[in-house]
């Protein structure tokens, strides 16, 4: 049983707004549209088309609909692509011409003799140049027409759908830009061949992507809840420029989002991916020798690029140190020159770009100041865009990087958790297009917990699903979840795997008595205390890994007959240790790791005391029954 929270399409300014389709009645959007097409028939698939039009790279996603469902039974997420030289999900945003032939995306990459080639035009688009504006304009429909052509001709051959299908386009366009801007990159995917065009602002798109694709992790840690506001800064680190919108998102039945602020208005702090592009030449240009000039000049943006995100980055966020550059070292070594190992680390590159690295900070503080609230406000960061794969963006928000910043957003400070960064973030905003009619589900957590107070958080106090995955919330009603309340879980034999927030403390007796089915068991770090029999008769539980701080592990907490390992980590406080002597042959005694002596070490000779009577009789068991018995006798329950 859950709510539903749809996306709300309201916009900043006075933006036009549009008719919604039937099946999104209930939602509280506004859309710009390109003129009423008519009613649609509500039994015929829709087909969502989400056309982002990119800096550096475009993407196509479309998904198609039933009800207001997805189509067939497909996973709620999937979406099908317009695929582009027969086998790539996205497209370079680059026009090149030689002669009177002309090229588009990644056939435009290829180095021709005599070529002009265009690319970065979209920046372009609101130039207060009207040479400059015009010629962005035409370039935007010219490659516009080529997207069209490709989604065309994929359709026909029933890639994306059936041919009955009632299509309906969304393309983005930024927040900030003005409202002819906007009505232009309608008409122009109109004029392409895309079928009903609207448009929707990357910042909604983006926002109700990052939600779907993190409701169970938002849900989890209790960032989202139906009904409350939260405060969203989203940072889209674009190839040409990053762009931040600052937005009050209050997921439930009536969603919506509200756009704050957009930043910058104008400046010249960009912070776009191709000033890294261009750093990481400098560098390299820094350390070859003269002679090896008129090689770099070859090397184009793309290879910089291309070596950038294929290498540079993902080393970097692994903490790794990148020792070269294949090809262009290749093309050096056939001049008889060796330039050694690079040596490009952490260190190294934030020395290099420590300016740049700066302007991140600089957008931040511009962002929060002209939006009015305090920067204490700002629960949750989603970052997107593909320069955003960078390990700098996450540190420097979360105030990781002292030596950059000081502490930018407290809440994201205290927990980096809170920023949320998308795996394919050149995807988002045409997800998030293609993913209109979907709503994020938020769990009714009165339908599925009893909850009890508990000091200053709240205990489980009874579970009543029947789900075979759980996720115990790490927040109620705004206040921690410290603990599970003695058999709360009792006999859920539905129950296969269980994951426990940080934020739990306790695991009372008998919480997760019989679970049959039980196999995975998930224990935060901040989990002290685990009493007795808490997991008995759960005979399918293997393996179990203790958390650091543990202090007490009760008599027969685990089914210890059946378990195959109970890791328990070095230097943490546990003061005892239940074992059965059928599990004598992988404990201390028999030669356990360093890591568990560390731990039993605290109580010397605590194996001696386990009696061989214990190989006939279950002793956990009768443990637990005793207990049980001794609790209703002092009127406990």
């Amino acid at each position: 049983m859950g709510r539903k929270a749809a996306l709300s399409g309201r916009s900043c300014g006075n933006s036009v707004s549009g008719l919604v389709s039937e099946w999104a009645r209930s939602r509280t959007g506004k859309l710009q549209k390109s003129g009423d097409r008519g009613g649609i028939d509500r039994m015929a698939a829709q087909r969502i088309i989400g056309v982002d039009f990119g800096t550096s790279t475009s993407v196509i996603r479309v998904k198609r609909y039933e009800g207001g469902k997805p189509a067939g039974g497909s996973a709620k997420l999937d979406t099908c692509s317009v695929i582009f030289n027969g086998m790539y999900p996205a497209v370079p945003t680059v026009i090149q011409r030689v002669g009177d032939n002309t090229y588009y995306g990644y056939d435009a990459l290829i180095s021709r003799k005599k070529a002009r080639t265009h690319q970065g035009f979209k920046v372009k688009l609101e130039s207060n140049i009207q040479k400059e504006q015009e010629e962005a304009r035409a370039l935007t429909e010219e490659f516009l027409g080529y997207l069209g052509r490709c989604y065309r001709e994929q359709s026909e051959g029933g890639h994306l759908g059936e041919p009955d299908d009632q299509e309906r386009t969304l393309i983005s366009y930024p927040v900030k830009w003005s409202e002819e801007t906007k009505k232009f990159m309608i008409q122009a995917a109109e004029k392409a061949g895309f079928p009903n065009v609207e448009g929707m602002d990357e910042a909604q798109a983006a926002v109700h992507a990052a939600t779907l694709q993190c409701e169970t992790y938002l849900q989890n840690q209790g960032y989202l809840e139906p009904g409350q506001t939260c405060t969203i800064l989203l940072i889209d680190m674009g190839a040409g420029t990053t762009d931040l919108v600052l937005c009050r998102y209050t997921p439930g039945e009536k969603s919506e989002n509200e756009i704050l602020c957009t930043w910058p208005r104008k400046g010249d702090v960009l912070f776009g991916g191709q000033e890294t592009d261009d750093l990481l030449r400098s560098f390299v240009q820094n350390r070859l020798p003269e002679e090896a000039s008129l090689i770099l000049k070859n090397f184009g943006n793309e290879k910089f690029k291309a070596w950038k995100e294929n290498l540079v980055s993902p080393a970097l966020l692994r903490g790794d140190e990148v020792d070269g550059f294949a090809d262009l070292d290749s093309s050096l070594m056939m001049l008889g020159l060796d330039v050694g190992d690079y040596g490009l680390n952490r260190a190294v590159f934030e020395r290099w770009a420590g300016e740049y690295l700066k302007g991140l900070p600089q957008l931040v503080r511009g962002c929060i100041q002209e939006s009015g609230i305090s920067p204490s406000e700002v629960e949750l960061v989603v970052l997107t865009g593909g320069h955003s794969q960078w390990y700098f963006a996450k540190e420097i928000l979360s105030g990781q990087k002292p030596k950059i910043c000081e502490t930018l957003l407290p809440q994201i400070a205290a927990d980096a958790g809170r920023v949320i960064s998308i795996s394919r973030p050149q995807e988002t905003v045409a997800l998030g297009l293609a993913y209109l009619p979907l709503t994020v589900e938020l769990p009714d957590l009165d339908a599925e917990f009893v909850f009890g107070e508990a000091g200053k958080g709240y205990t489980v106090i009874k579970y009543t699903g029947k789900a075979e995955t759980v996720v115990i919330p790490a927040k109620y009603q705004g206040q921690p979840v410290t603990a599970i309340g003695a058999e709360a879980f009792a006999y859920r034999t539905e129950l296969k795997r269980l994951i426990l927030p940080e934020g739990i403390e306790r695991i009372e007796m008998g919480a997760f008595l019989g679970c049959s089915a039980l196999e995975s068991v998930e224990l935060p770090q901040s989990c002290t205390y685990i009493e007795n029999g808490a997991f008995i008769l759960c005979d399918k539980i293997q393996s179990v890994k203790l958390p650091g701080r543990i202090q007490k592990l009760g008599a027969a907490a685990f089914p210890n007959e059946v378990m195959q390992t109970l890791e328990i980590p070095a230097g943490c406080e546990l003061m005892s240790v239940n074992i059965t002597s059928k599990n004598k042959d992988n404990s201390e005694d028999s030669g356990a790791s360093e890591m568990t002596k560390a731990a039993v070490v605290k109580e010397p000779g605590i194996l001696d005391k386990v009696e061989d009577a214990m190989n006939k009789v279950n002793w956990g068991h009768v443990a637990y029954a005793t207990m049980r018995i001794l609790k209703i006798l002092s009127g406990g329950g």
